[in-house]
């Protein structure tokens, strides 16, 4: 069962680029962030589109030299979907269509992505994953 608390967890790690940062954020400790992050992984896989990248600052556009993942040639005998973080992921959609699985263009869940409120990409976020997760 994932827990939406979680989710906000592994979005501050994301955020801040480590797990330290993110429970300082989080008023956590680090090993707390990284339970959470663990009893997450058991129900959601998480995959950079990027393997490499060079980018200053953290606006997509910035985005130089980069190299995508090849999500294809992994073996997933269980995934049922694929949701893709924000348009820059979503360009890549047709890696991840040959998968076999519905794919999903989801809002960014970064702070730049001003235009949606965090109410607004809970519940966009929270649509998809309700149709394949189990979510209280």
């Amino acid at each position: 069962m994932i827990d939406v608390r979680r989710l906000a967890v592994l979005r501050e790690v994301a955020r801040h680029g480590s797990f330290n940062r993110a429970a300082a954020a989080l008023r956590l400790t680090p090993s707390a962030v990284s339970q959470q992050i663990s009893a997450l992984e058991r129900g959601l896989g998480v995959w950079d589109v990027y393997g490499s990248c060079e980018r200053e600052g953290s606006l997509d556009s910035a985005i130089r030299d980069a190299v995508v993942n090849d999500i294809a040639s992994l073996h997933l005998p269980k995934l049922v979907a694929v949701a893709h973080n924000g348009g820059e992921s979503f360009r890549h959609a047709r890696h991840t269509r040959t998968l076999g699985v519905p794919v999903h263009r989801l809002p960014s869940s970064s702070p730049a992505n001003a235009s949606w409120s965090f109410e607004r990409k809970v519940q966009a976020w929270r649509e998809v994953f309700e149709r394949y997760l189990v979510i209280p």
